[in-house]
């Protein structure tokens, strides 16, 4: 069903009955020998930050690593953006790239405070594997010269983030909330620069 509807994200959910948790759990987990499908990870993640749910699945991806996660990553906004499917091309500081798609989604109210608990649910594959994914395809995924995908509609829009302030060492980051880890912060009272402090 994946490899025929191009891994088309709302269509599978459709088809299936599910909602997007559960499809991005599954996706991860398709790996039976010779009928692989694409190495896919996911997140599930709160307001506060804390990570419920990781599942690297055969991404080897070190975005699912760590308890902190890049304030700069476009996923956070799906908690302001309930209804939408939110898409950020990312690249890491080995200059690796990961296609993502995030929702938020909201588990049943339990309790007497009568409020059903809200996470966002992420799911990301390297962005060189996506090719079988038509929903990108058809929202503008091309090839460049040496193979990689690339998303012209997006160009200029890839998102640089690192693995959390202490494992980043990416500089003039004005979401920085502290140096990374081993380093100590430096402050010069006669500059200013993008980033609130140096290290």
């Amino acid at each position: 069903a994946c490899e025929g509807s191009g891994y088309d994200l709302p269509l599978l959910e459709r088809r299936f009955g599910v909602g997007f948790e559960q499809l991005a759990h599954r996706l991860t987990t398709m790996q039976r020998v010779g009928a692989r499908g694409l190495p896919f990870f996911m997140l599930r993640v709160d307001r506060a930050g804390q990570v419920s749910k990781r599942y690297a699945g055969a991404s080897g991806s070190p975005m699912v690593d760590g308890a902190v996660r890049c304030a700069l990553w476009r996923v956070h906004e799906a908690f302001e953006r309930p209804a939408e499917l939110i898409r950020d091309v990312v690249e890491l500081e080995d200059g690796s790239r990961w296609l993502t798609y995030a929702r938020c989604v909201e588990a049943p109210a339990r309790g007497t405070a009568g409020k059903g608990a809200r996470f966002m649910v992420a799911l990301g594959i390297e962005e060189r594997l996506a090719r079988p994914m038509s929903a990108a395809i058809h929202s503008g995924l091309s090839h460049s010269q040496a193979g990689a995908a690339v998303l012209p509609d997006m160009a200029g829009t890839v998102t640089p983030i690192g693995l959390g302030c202490a494992r980043c060492m990416r500089r003039d980051c004005a979401q920085r909330g502290q140096p990374p880890h081993g380093h100590a912060i430096t402050i010069n009272e006669r500059e200013r620069g993008l980033s609130p402090f140096s290290f």
